[in-house]
């Protein structure tokens, strides 16, 4: 083949070689940046990966520790993998195995918090240097505190959370809301009691979340529309409910709680007996929800009667299965 013949080809290869040859430098440099940033926050450089479509960020092994006095967090984790595009540097997508974090935060709850989990997924999308969204899902957890007895197990634990900065003064008193979150999983408590929860939560402050104490002065957490649910995934309780912080690392608690298996709710958060069979009322009961986030009390409310038709109404859950 000719010189003549080949130059047709070499028109068309060439911008394609060079094209590549450019991307690639620009994938190289994004990743040396990534690498850089990881190694700034992990204190250990990762190896990189993905070429052509990502840009992922693999370590052995991860470990953060961040904060302390109001807030502390020490993370560790086995095999850890972080993704992002290389044409998106503002969502990053992580996968951790054997993690163990430690929570402490003395000026919100007065406990230090472990939470384990074998595996977990996560990612985070940031806009104009806030947190867009961030979401964490692990497909089974375990949480350890000294106000409850045991490992606390949880599965299909999600954590999804987004700031929502409002500097507008409030026109009532409570503060405009800074930050949205939801949890959702299935809590395995002592007795075996199995429980369903979806909590949305509003975090309300004066101003954009910038520190603990700073929210703390005047901030609240507002949760509406949690549901409880048997494990059937059948809701037996609704709960509207407001969190604000006290002296000495406590959570006052305000709200309502509204259920058509009242008995089984007394059991479930005021440590009664168990009610064995229980049906559903026809009119759901009223609980005013006081006390703090660690010890809860409820008292009902008055409530129209029309109570039990146990041959009509469904039983209420057995939370014991």
């Amino acid at each position: 083949m000719t010189l003549k013949a080949v130059r047709p080809f070499l028109f068309v290869l060439a911008p394609l070689l060079i094209a590549l040859a450019a991307y690639y430098g620009y994938w190289r440099a994004e990743a040396d940046a990534a690498a850089s940033a990881v190694e700034a926050q992990l204190g250990t450089r990762p190896q990189m990966s993905g070429f052509p479509y990502r840009i992922a960020a693999n370590l052995p092994a991860a470990s953060l520790n961040r904060g302390g006095g109001a807030l502390a967090l020490a993370l560790n984790a086995g095999r850890t993998e972080i993704d992002r595009g290389p044409l998106n540097g503002s969502l990053f997508v992580g996968t951790f195995t054997d993690i163990q974090a430690d929570v402490s935060a003395p000026g919100l709850v007065p406990d230090m918090l472990a939470v384990t989990a074998p595996r977990a997924a996560g990612s985070l999308r940031v806009s104009a240097g806030q947190i867009a969204r961030l979401s964490m899902i692990a497909q089974t957890a375990s949480l350890t505190s000294p106000r409850w007895s045991g490992p606390l197990r949880v599965e299909g634990a999600e954590l999804h959370f987004r700031e929502t900065p409002n500097a507008t003064a409030a026109a009532g008193p409570t503060p405009p809301g800074q930050a949205e979150a939801r949890l959702a999983g299935t809590a395995h408590f002592d007795g075996d009691a199995v429980v369903a929860l979806s909590l949305p939560i509003r975090i309300n402050a004066d101003a954009p979340l910038t520190s603990l104490p700073a929210w703390r002065s005047g901030g609240t957490v507002e949760i509406e529309g949690g549901t409880l649910s048997g494990a059937d995934g059948e809701a037996f309780a609704g709960v509207d409910a407001t969190l604000a912080p006290l002296p000495g690392g406590e959570m006052a608690l305000a709200g309502t709680l509204t259920t058509d298996c009242p008995e089984t709710a007394q059991w479930l958060l005021g440590g009664g007996p168990h009610p064995g069979a229980e049906y559903r009322r026809r009119r759901p009961a009223e609980f005013a929800l006081t006390g703090t986030l660690s010890a809860p009390a409820l008292r009902e409310r008055p409530t129209p009667s029309g109570g039990l038709v146990r041959s009509q109404e469904p039983p209420c859950p057995d939370l014991r299965r």
